[in-house]
């Protein structure tokens, strides 16, 4: 009995040191246990622009309290500034948002303050909206810009002339490439609402008079504006539009990475979520530069 009872007890003491370590490494805190979310990545929420424009909103308790009337663009046409809003029996003609502030939902559009606070801040009128013609800019905050921001602080760079864009105004702009060859329209935008960045155009190609048009994504940061002219330009030819085109009723999942791969591949990109720096893993802490999407930009898109 004597030694079985010191057999046990080596045994015992053997076994202690890993129940320690395992201790470590999922009780005390020292190796904090991180359940699946840390190795499972959450789908891209990647909207189509003009389904985005016209949606109802409601607030944060639910009601319904006006529409979405219009997305603005940063002048390097890279990420949505402000989106602009109607707000039912509002003083003023328009109010502004942050991205950030808005849930997409079915067939609306939520903001996560209510009608109240909302009519309280951020309105604007047809003739001044913000960051355009002379109109008012402004910081953003938790859901908009403050009234204060919006008394004629000075605009970020780039030069004065190249203000921000309204999407409708990017709407049915022709595409052409490097050599002059017409390759068709802008369709549609396609934007990360996480993040705020403009992912992809959608260009519409062949067919006559829009009648057996195909579409085809294009990374955004892959397409110029001409702002002289009016006119987008990329580096690309109608055979890379066929290598990607789908039709109007068979849209792709856009926040398929495979897919998405395809696309920046084929237009020898970077994915816009590796130049932005949003995804792990990423180089140890202040290693990472913030690359360009396209630093041949030429001078009619400066930069912020």
């Amino acid at each position: 009995m004597y030694r079985i009872g010191v057999v046990t007890a080596m045994l015992a003491m053997l076994m202690l040191p890993a129940a320690t370590v395992l201790g470590e490494g999922e009780g005390n805190g020292v190796y904090p246990y991180e359940p699946a979310r840390q190795q499972t990545q959450m789908k891209a929420q990647i909207h189509r622009a003009t389904e985005l424009i016209g949606k109802d909103l409601v607030d944060s308790q639910g009601n319904d309290i006006g529409e979405i009337e219009e997305i603005v663009l940063t002048p390097r046409l890279d990420k949505v500034e402000y989106v602009a809003v109607k707000v039912d029996d509002s003083e003023h003609d328009h109010h502004a948002l942050k991205l950030d502030s808005l849930t997409v939902r079915e067939d609306k559009v939520a903001v996560n303050i209510d009608r109240d606070t909302l009519l309280n801040t951020n309105g604007f009128s047809d003739d001044n909206w913000p960051g355009m013609e002379g109109g008012r800019t402004g910081d953003m905050g938790a859901s908009g810009m403050t009234p204060e921001g919006m008394t004629g602080r000075t605009q970020r760079e780039p030069a004065p002339e190249f203000g921000f864009r309204r999407v409708s105004e990017l709407d049915g702009m022709a595409i052409a490439n490097h050599q002059g060859e017409d390759l068709g329209e802008l369709e549609d935008l396609m934007i990360d609402m996480d993040s705020g960045v403009v992912a992809y155009g959608i260009v519409s190609y062949g067919g006559f008079l829009g009648i057996g048009s195909n579409l085809s994504p294009v990374p955004w940061a892959s397409v110029d504006l001409r702002a002289q002219d009016e006119q987008l330009v990329i580096d690309a030819t109608t055979d890379d539009l066929e290598a990607l085109s789908f039709s109007d009723d068979d849209w792709p999942d856009f926040s398929d990475r495979q897919y998405t791969q395809r696309v920046f591949a084929q237009y020898d990109q970077s994915p816009y979520w590796e130049v932005y720096g949003f995804e792990e893993p990423a180089p140890a802490q202040g290693d990472r530069p913030m690359k360009e999407p396209k630093p041949e930009k030429p001078a009619e898109m400066p930069r912020e």
